[in-house]
């Protein structure tokens, strides 16, 4: 259980039963405390240990399980809070115009219609066979496709597409409510890789890279759009547990494509404590990650590489919000198991410092 892994200290006091409990006025259970959490996440050491048994205030029992409790004013913040970077020079690189919702139609069933997640990018590879989509991406600007690590290191890329939806058709055009097509999808090769410096395989930590594209996106197209990042404070700092998010895609990865029509479907997000004991047995503590999925659906319609979005107020407007970037995964679809993301918000700073005009 993860509060066992948690309580490497504090279960000394229920054996040896030698330390008083404090009195003050916020003890809670160690759980619901964010500081203390982060700090046993991250910090082991000696001085960590002493802090979490002076703060140990009692026991609260739930389920015939103890679960311990502690002073949370003891804990200072792990962590800075997040700067607001809407001001950065760098943030001008990235539209305005970002992230549309169309509320023409509700979220529904698993397939979409086009130009409803118009910042979905493909990333081609070169194989035996010719060129093969493999991984996904999203348009942040009219020159950079954000992506995962692990679609860029070792690999061949062939170009990125965008624009695209229906895989089988020269042409996606949309019937209901109104007849109208799609310009041709647009193509271009990459001439800069930029996979995040410290990207570790093993852990899948810093799985996030960008690509710089030989042309300019032409946003003229309607059905071509940047999707919105959260560089504001607000958005870098929003509570994620409980809520929900969005994939689109083909469900491109290595082994192949699951859909011809580009697909969406709604994931809830899981908190990371619960994320920590689904991974506990893979030894996996989710840093700068979260996890997302419906654990008793399937699962793959993602592209690996490509994002999860979620509604947020946007300069005064409601707008969709990249929040993760699709990292590893279930290996098979529908196992019951959820999907692990890069976190956006720890990397907009990576990403300003990386980008161009």
């Amino acid at each position: 259980m993860l509060i066992k892994k948690l309580l490497f200290s504090i279960l000394v006091l229920q054996i040896n039963e030698v330390l008083s409990k404090r009195n003050c006025n916020d003890c809670q259970l160690l759980t619901t405390c964010n500081e203390a959490m982060d700090l046993n996440r991250f910090k082991q050491d000696h001085d960590t240990r002493k802090l979490f048994l002076n703060a140990f205030c009692g026991w609260e029992t739930d389920d015939d399980e103890m679960r311990p409790k502690v002073c949370c004013s003891d804990f200072q913040p792990l962590f800075k809070p997040p700067l607001d970077l809407t001001n950065d020079s760098a943030a001008r690189l990235l539209p305005k115009k970002c992230g549309t919702i169309l509320s023409s139609r509700l979220l529904g069933g698993q397939r979409s219609f086009p130009n409803q997640y118009s910042w979905t990018a493909l990333i081609a590879y070169k194989t035996r066979d010719g060129p093969q989509f493999q991984c996904g991406g999203s348009v942040i600007n009219s020159k950079y496709i954000l992506t995962a690590a692990h679609c860029v290191l070792d690999k061949e890329i062939e170009g990125v597409r965008v624009g695209e939806y229906d895989t089988t058709t020269d042409r996606d055009c949309d019937y209901s409510p109104l007849y109208s097509c799609a310009d041709h999808v647009q193509d271009f090769h990459v001439v800069t890789l930029i996979p995040h410096e410290k990207y570790d395989k093993s852990t899948h930590l810093n799985d996030i890279a960008l690509l710089r594209l030989g042309g300019e996106i032409n946003f003229n197209n309607t059905y071509i759009e940047p999707i919105c990042l959260p560089t504001s404070a607000a958005l870098r700092s929003k509570d994620l547990d409980k809520t929900s998010g969005v994939v689109a895609g083909w469900g491109y990865t290595e082994r192949g494509q699951e859909y011809a029509v580009l697909q969406h479907r709604e994931m809830h997000l899981i908190t990371n404590a619960e994320c920590s004991n689904l991974f506990n047995r893979y030894k996996h503590d989710p840093i700068n990650q979260f996890c997302a999925g419906n654990l008793n659906e399937n699962s793959c319609i993602g592209d690996s590489g490509g994002p999860i979005i979620i509604e947020n107020d946007y300069n005064g407007t409601y707008r969709y919000v990249q929040y993760g970037i699709s990292s590893f995964g279930p290996v098979s679809c529908g196992n019951h198991f959820p999907a692990v993301f890069t976190d956006v918000r720890k990397y907009v700073d990576w990403i300003l410092d990386h980008i161009r005009e």
